[in-house]
């Protein structure tokens, strides 16, 4: 199934930052931030996807439980909003408690998974993909061959071995319980496949660790010698494997950096081995990862790589680290603080153009407003995106569909750039020599049009785009 979005918007929002007095650092705002939690930040193309629970970000009211996309123009951010509605069934009524939980790239689609209604349909959907189709601007939401339970949610993506895996607190999902995976290319209605039944419970993360896959989270599982493997394992192809002695309570998210496999969780041990809340594997055995931390509390719910350095967020603090507060760099297998910290838990971290963007559940970065997304610098990273492998003549236009204006970007500098209706009338032309531009739109009548940018050498570009009012 699948349904239409018919309106994209977008808004242009200046991000500042506020420096701080330590590790050379700087936290900054994005927007007004969103009024509920942020779950999930991906890359995605050129772009950034924040999937949560909230129906505002920076003071747009109609997100509703959707994903945002962003692109940088200098020193601006673009939001570009899908107005796909994941709170809504066919019908009607807002629901609560609704949310995407998980968000992953894959075959040049983005995938979301969560707990979500959708206007395409009765049920909970829980898991589908939108994509763009670059002929018309119009961006498309497709659930997969089955839809959730209204008590199950998904919680984690990763694609590997031409797969790509998902995981959550879902069962019967066409046989398939808490753990199961779509082939590539198996589209426009991706059939849900079992990868073992082996776990019992919800799994929370998936990532790939020399060439294999692992899984955490809530549960047990049996592997075929009938060995009880607790809160992680890993897959041979056909079976769920024992990981070591395992972890004895809950692992929230799984990192491989410089070798070796990074856990955290709720967890205190393996075995008998103490390990609180971060753990690392060498393919052998676990070992404690840092200090640890004290409190019953305390959980790590987010692992990031940011400029060679290893990142650690979540709910947490420890007392011999006076300004530890939610996130910490491990450096040398210690804790190395931030001067401040975001005041509430931590559930996502992505780097992003020079910068690790932050989501969780809090309000403020010491006295500073950041309601639950925030981005921090440390002034070494480059800003910026990597044009390395883009073509230069290329060009990008946001919003697609547009109303009021549209904005154009291109590595290589332009010099003329014109608007073309569908029946071939040209209806603006401007002359520049620069590689972005603004053209008003709210004055064309609705419809498809094409943009044609010529460059100093003559050499021209095309690229389709929709008006809506």
């Amino acid at each position: 199934m699948k349904s239409f979005v018919n309106l994209t918007t977008f808004l242009l929002i200046f991000v500042a930052f506020l420096s701080q007095p330590t590790i050379a650092q700087s936290w900054g705002a994005v927007g007004t931030g969103t009024d509920g939690p942020v779950h999930c930040l991906n890359n995605f193309g050129q772009s950034l996807s924040i999937g949560g629970k909230f129906k505002l970000i920076n003071s747009f009211n109609r997100v509703n439980h959707c994903l945002v996309r962003e692109n940088f123009l200098n020193n601006y951010t673009y939001f570009f909003t899908f107005t796909e509605d994941f709170n809504t069934p066919q019908s009607g009524g807002s629901l609560p408690g609704t949310a995407i939980y998980a968000s992953a790239p894959f075959n040049n689609r983005l995938h979301v998974g969560g707990k979500f209604y959708h206007e395409s349909s009765l049920e909970n959907i829980g898991i589908g993909y939108m994509e763009e189709d670059p002929s018309s601007g119009f961006t498309s939401f497709h659930s997969y061959s089955h839809t959730i339970a209204d008590s199950q949610a998904v919680l984690c993506f990763k694609s590997f071995d031409d797969k790509l895996f998902f995981g959550g607190s879902f069962t019967n999902l066409n046989g398939a319980n808490f753990i199961a995976y779509i082939e590539t290319n198996d589209y426009p209605t991706p059939t849900i496949k079992s990868s073992g039944n082996q776990i019992n419970g919800t799994v929370r993360t998936l990532e790939v660790f020399e060439n294999t896959l692992y899984a955490g989270g809530d549960f047990l599982a049996l592997d075929s010698d009938s060995v009880v493997q607790s809160h992680i394992a890993k897959w041979n192809g056909s079976d769920w494997e024992l990981v070591g002695k395992g972890l004895n309570a809950n692992v929230y998210t799984l990192f491989p950096f410089e070798g070796l496999l990074y856990a955290g969780g709720a967890f205190t041990a393996s075995d008998s081995l103490p390990i609180s809340k971060l753990a690392k594997w060498n393919g052998m055995a676990w070992s404690q990862a840092g200090p640890g931390f004290v409190d019953s509390t305390d959980t790590v719910f987010s692992i990031a790589s940011y400029d060679d350095t290893l990142f650690i967020a979540g709910r947490l603090k420890n007392p011999q680290y006076t300004y530890l507060k939610n996130i910490t760099m491990l450096v040398n297998n210690d804790w190395k603080v931030f001067a401040v910290g975001p005041s509430g838990p931590i559930y996502a971290m992505e780097a992003y153009r020079g910068k690790l963007y932050i989501g969780g559940d809090f309000q403020k970065v010491n006295t500073q407003v950041f309601s639950n997304l925030v981005t921090y610098h440390n002034g070494n990273a480059s800003l910026g995106v990597s044009t390395s492998s883009m073509n230069p003549k290329e060009l990008t236009l946001f919003p697609s569909p547009c109303d009021e204006v549209l904005h154009i970007e291109s590595i290589e500098e332009i010099n003329e750039i014109s608007i073309l209706s569908s029946d071939g009338v040209i209806h603006r032309t401007i002359e520049q020599n620069s590689n972005s531009s603004s053209l008003k739109t709210s004055d064309l009548p609705a419809g498809h049009y094409q943009v044609i940018a010529t460059y100093k050498d003559d050499y021209q570009t095309t690229k389709p785009f929709l008006i809506i009012h």
